[in-house]
């Protein structure tokens, strides 16, 4: 996820979830700022919601 052109760490959540062997783990949150978008992606392909 991290190597997505134009996303970026936004934060991370620990111990938010519980694997399969009952094991607490992190999640990272990624995003892609609005303006960043037209830059890097395709208008013609993608519909940015508002």
């Amino acid at each position: 996820m991290e190597k997505t052109p134009g996303r970026q760490l936004e934060g991370i959540m620990r111990k938010s979830g519980v694997n399969d062997q009952g094991e607490f783990e992190d999640e990272y949150l990624y995003a892609i700022r609005r303006r960043d978008w037209p830059q890097r992606y395709n208008k013609t392909l993608v519909t940015v919601l508002v």
